[in-house]
């Protein structure tokens, strides 16, 4: 349960009294909190039907939310209510994300969504944490956070795999965003060596046969000396092949570099 709203301090946020703004109750743990219909139900579907469409709770002065805390939707309300509209915080999130999920108010599950994914961001100017990191991971995977999901699968695939394994809530992650942090983890590890191959071949391809000539020479055992000739050590192609394989070296240790310093 979150701790951000002490008890004593619940009846001063507007919600513990009637005003001529209010016309609905709601009951959390024998708690009334005193709303009104018009701003629930133009930010959730949910409350809309539960206020104007065929249930029992139409007309009814209270309604009971059973199995909530009153805690948590004092929270939710203060970042929903157009005249508080709370930020989303560290402290809060983990109890905003499930009943804006629940309620399906689209304008919070979004604020959220923007709130995680800008601590991510945060990441070029302060490191995020393998802890810090697996939580967001977490959370994006269990409320479908697109955008949070994307940026957080692509910073945990240059993490070391034993060392998010190790951290809390890893394995409550899900299977299908593991496969994707996996699957990109290999493009990251495929893709400079298979650079490298390349050039690498090349370099290969160009070391003469055992019996090599060229116009210079009937037959030699190594390179042409003679300068500009295709078949000599100065040659275009193999200074082209080598400055490639140069270039490709720092790219390969700057990915080692990301990967070790995790």
């Amino acid at each position: 349960m979150a701790k951000f709203i002490p008890k004593e301090k619940q009846n001063l946020f507007g919600f513990g009294k009637p005003s001529e703004d209010t016309d609905v109750v709601l009951v959390v743990e024998e708690r009334k909190l005193h709303v009104n219909k018009a701003i629930l139900s133009s930010a959730s579907p949910v409350f809309s039907k539960m206020f104007h469409g065929e249930f029992r709770e139409k007309s009814k002065e209270e309604i009971p939310l059973p199995s909530k805390s009153c805690r948590d939707f004092l929270a939710f309300l203060l970042c929903l209510y157009p005249n508080t509209l709370d930020d989303v915080t560290y402290e809060n999130i983990e109890v905003i994300l499930p009943l804006a999920q629940e309620y399906l108010v689209k304008s919070l599950m979004k604020k959220c969504d923007v709130f995680l994914l800008g601590i991510l961001r945060q990441s070029k100017y302060e490191t995020v944490s393998n802890k810090e990191l697996v939580r967001i991971t977490f959370l994006a995977d269990k409320f479908n956070l697109v955008d949070t999901l994307k940026k957080a699968v692509e910073m945990a695939a240059s993490r070391p795999n034993i060392q998010l394994k190790k951290e809390p809530g890893f394995a409550e992650i899900s299977d299908k965003t593991k496969v994707e942090i996996l699957s990109r983890r290999c493009d990251l590890v495929e893709t400079p060596g298979l650079v490298v191959s390349e050039d690498m071949l090349a370099l290969v391809n160009l070391i003469l046969p055992k019996n090599a000539c060229c116009q210079h020479s009937e037959m030699h055992t190594g390179y042409c000396t003679v300068p500009g000739c295709s078949m000599s050590f100065l040659s275009s192609k193999f200074f082209r092949h080598a400055d490639n394989l140069l270039k490709h070296k720092s790219e390969v240790e700057h990915f080692l570099k990301t990967f070790t310093n995790n």
